[in-house]
C-alpha cells in the first residue's frame, strides 16, 4: 500500500521539528531554560531527551524515505503511543507544578498535533 500524502508531509515536519529542538537541547540546553524560564535545570537529563528526539526524527526520516505503508506502520504507532503519553506527562506537569511556566501549554500542544497528525494519517491509511 502506497504511503498517503498526509503522512509523508508529517514525517517530514515531524523530522525537522525534531532534529531542530533535539540540537538544541543537546548542545546548550541551559538556553532553553533561560529563555522561556523552565523550573528546571539538568544538563545531563536535557541532553538525554534530546537524544530521544534526534532517535524520533531519524525513525521519521526513514519513514519518508520508505516505499510503502507497511514500511513505516510500526513508526506510526510508536509516534501514535508517544503522543498519547507525552500530552498526558505535559498536561500533568502543567497541572502540578506550581512554577511551570506558561509555554508548558504550547509544548503540550506540540505532542497533541502531533498525535491527530499520525492518527489521522493511521485511519487513512487502515481504510
Amino acid at each position: 500500500m502506497e504511503i498517503p500524502t498526509v503522512l509523508k508531509y508529517t514525517f517530514i515536519i515531524h523530522m525537522i521539528v525534531a532534529f531542530v529542538l533535539g540540537a538544541w537541547f543537546f548542545i546548550a540546553p541551559n538556553t532553553w531554560v533561560d529563555l522561556v524560564g523552565w523550573p528546571y535545570y539538568d544538563p545531563s537529563v536535557d541532553r538525554v531527551m534530546a537524544s530521544l528526539m534526534i532517535a524520533l526524527g531519524v525513525t521519521s526520516l526513514l519513514g519518508f524515505k520508505a516505499d510503502s505503508y507497511e514500511k513505516v506502520e510500526i513508526i506510526v504507532i510508536g509516534e501514535i503511543v508517544y503522543g498519547i503519553l507525552g500530552t498526558i506527562a505535559m498536561i500533568w506537569f502543567m497541572l502540578t507544578e506550581p512554577t511551570a511556566p506558561m509555554i508548558g501549554w504550547a509544548l503540550a500542544g506540540l505532542p497533541v498535533l502531533f498525535l491527530v497528525l499520525f492518527g489521522y494519517s493511521y485511519y487513512i491509511a487502515k481504510e
